[in-house]
């Protein structure tokens, strides 16, 4: 019969080896990374109750705590010795199962120091969201950080490189947008906007008003409506369609592209030229309608909707936000600096710059929101 004492320092000693046998025995198993969450393994201790176990509940609690990660499962050994616990643990078929990445584990002498109670709980732990780690592997889940709210939930980017929002399960309000670009690679939908000016010569000192529609018309003249280049090349191969972006730059070389292509360079070469623009996403509402991208521009204190895939002949009159209706139903807007939502989706007021409407964000930042409407 092996008695147990020593107190906290001699448990935990017994843990770390618990813990060092039992990651050596499934990195045997599998390929990848596996190790000790640190997190994991004090909250562990916080809240098992070994003498009276109750694993479901323990469980539920874990993933409650820990949402990066997707997969999670427990179990309690109890055990005359060391010896006999590890055995029993590593036999435990979820050891080296599920593409599990981390787990901690608690020790505590039975009463009367006669033997030993362990805790394991393994899970996999997700990846935080960024673009370089997206770019490096676009079909893994990822933990992404909501920046209005702080909740982190699992995400992924769709299949065939369709364009990922980013939408919180707490506080359901989009908090970031990323779509693929021509070279594949997957970026904020504001980083589209490199800041490209079109080498054209301006007018010698003409109205604001002039120089706007000058740029307007020759973006809609120079730029042909056509469906996603990406869905035309994916569509011929027999795969479903896909949605490609293109930065102004592409669009003016390429002079094709769909109305999010148009909108960008037409936003670009405005903000260039010192103009107050922004995209914006959205739903075209009535028949023929469905899912849009326009621009809007505040000039001397007054909004404009510039539709960018108007052709050669339509851009002839500027159409301020109350003349252009409802019909253009906004849901977020962009800029080169920020991504523009609405906290109150059901709210607005018909403007593009309310600033009890919009709220801006810096999609790279981690909760961290920037004044609304700026």
């Amino acid at each position: 019969m092996q008695l147990y004492a020593g107190g906290a320092q001699a448990t935990s000693n017994l843990e770390k080896t618990l813990a060092r046998r039992l990651v050596i025995a499934q990195q045997m198993k599998t390929v990848g990374e596996f190790g000790v969450d640190d997190e994991l393994q004090k909250w562990l201790r916080e809240h098992a109750d070994l003498e009276a176990p109750d694993m479901d509940t323990l469980i539920q609690n874990a993933r409650e705590a820990f949402p990066q990660y997707q997969h999670m499962a427990v179990m309690h050994k109890s055990a005359p010795t060391e010896e006999e616990v590890f055995s029993g643990l590593e036999k435990w078929s979820e050891i080296g199962g599920n593409g599990y990445t981390h787990l901690a584990v608690i020790v505590r002498p039975t009463p009367g120091n006669f033997g030993l109670h362990a805790c394991v709980v393994v899970g996999q732990r997700l990846p935080p969201f960024t673009l370089e780690a997206l770019n490096d592997n676009p079909e893994m889940l990822y933990a992404s950080h909501c920046v209005l709210c702080g909740k982190l939930q699992a995400c992924r980017a769709a299949k065939q490189g369709y364009v990922l929002g980013l939408q919180c399960t707490r506080c359901s309000r989009i908090y970031a947008m990323v779509a693929p670009g021509m070279d594949g690679r997957y970026r904020y939908v504001n980083e589209f906007l490199e800041g490209y000016k079109p080498p054209v010569k301006h007018l010698n000192d003409p109205s604001r008003r002039v120089e706007l529609m000058t740029i307007w018309q020759t973006v809609t003249a120079g730029c042909r409506y056509t469906t996603d280049i990406g869905s035309i090349q994916h569509s011929s191969k027999g795969g479903p369609a896909r949605e490609i972006w293109q930065t102004a730059r592409e669009t003016e070389k390429l002079g094709r592209g769909d109305c999010e292509d148009s909108a960008i360079l037409l936003t670009d070469w405005l903000l260039a030229r010192g103009f107050d623009a922004r995209v914006a996403l959205g739903l075209l509402l009535g028949p023929g309608g469905g899912g849009h991208a326009w621009v809007v521009v505040r000039l001397d204190n007054t909004e404009y909707l510039l539709e960018p895939t108007e052709g050669a002949n339509g851009a002839q009159r500027l159409l301020t936000i109350s003349e252009a209706g409802p019909r253009y139903a906004p849901l977020v807007l962009f800029d080169r600096n920020s991504f523009y939502i609405r906290p109150q989706p059901t709210r607005w007021d018909g403007s593009y710059w309310s600033e009890s409407t919009w709220m801006a964000l810096d999609p790279r930042a981690k909760n961290t929101t920037q004044t609304a409407g700026q």
